[in-house]
């Protein structure tokens, strides 16, 4: 057992901006005593544009900085991109756990009764993931780049005015498709931020796929035997770093310290 293990689990989270925060909340309901590092790359943010060798490139970086800085019990991916294209690399390169969110095609498939699904996500997210698989069970995935409505998840998050309009228009190829898809994959942690407004614009019930549950049910599972042991019985102030001094702005600050991440460092990362 290490150092860690006697006293607290230590979890890292990352993302490319504030979206990993919905996740970190979540985990944080079943796992209050820990020690929260959250790391946003808002150097490089948004990844929905960015190539995949720059997302590989950048996120190998930043997770390899981090577990030079701290003994880490478990890895977050909060990011489908970054999930999508470094995990398996990760996997093999680190020792201690890490584990990632990817789209839940399987359970959006069980839930579908019209076998029409949405899927949001990042091109480089849609482009990687194979999707298409389950075409072949009659199940027609449209497909939506979802940069737009991940900007504006990060704008509401940071407190800033968002236009439901703007949501409204995204929408229009699902909402003038017939039918109408009854399942939607959220293929991207941000946009879990946005479900209030997601739901108040399609006429009929729609079931909305995001992967914190899971996640949140494999953290539990992969630090069960440290939290057996965990001595700590308060929360401890969580880290965040940061990859851009030039874009902290007060309301990134003002957030991070709401969900109590009270030490804010920054990380310099060149790109490649």
């Amino acid at each position: 057992m290490n150092k860690n293990q006697c006293i607290l689990p230590v979890i890292a989270i990352f993302d490319s901006g504030t979206g990993g925060l919905s996740i970190y909340k979540k985990i944080k309901k079943y796992i209050p005593h820990a020690q929260y590092i959250y790391i946003l790359d808002n150097e490089g943010f948004p990844y929905g544009k960015r190539s995949k060798e720059f997302i590989f490139n950048r996120v190998i970086k930043i997770i390899t900085n981090i577990h030079r800085l701290y003994t880490i019990d478990l890895t977050i991916l909060a990011c489908n991109t970054a999930s999508i294209v470094a995990l398996p690399y990760l996997k093999n390169k680190l020792l201690d756990p890490i584990i990632g969110v990817t789209p839940e095609i399987n359970l959006a498939m069980s839930y579908t009764k019209n076998k029409v699904i949405g899927f949001l996500g990042t091109s480089v997210t849609i482009n990687n993931f194979p999707l298409f698989q389950s075409q072949s069970n009659n199940i027609k995935i449209i497909t939506l780049d979802a940069h737009k409505l991940i900007l504006l998840s990060e704008k509401k998050m940071l407190g800033e005015y968002i236009s439901f309009e703007a949501i409204h228009d995204f929408f229009l190829p699902f909402i003038q498709h017939s039918p109408i898809p009854d399942t939607i994959i959220l293929g991207c942690t941000h946009l879990s931020l946005l479900i209030p407004e997601i739901i108040k614009i399609f006429p009929k019930k729609i079931k909305l796929i995001d992967s914190r549950k899971n996640i949140t049910d494999q953290s539990h599972l992969l630090l069960s035997k440290i939290l057996r042991y965990s001595r700590i019985t308060k929360s401890m102030p969580g880290i965040a770093y940061y990859t851009n001094r030039k874009i902290l702005l007060k309301s990134l600050h003002k957030i991070l310290n709401f969900y109590n991440f009270k030490v804010l460092k920054f990380m310099n990362i060149s790109y490649s």
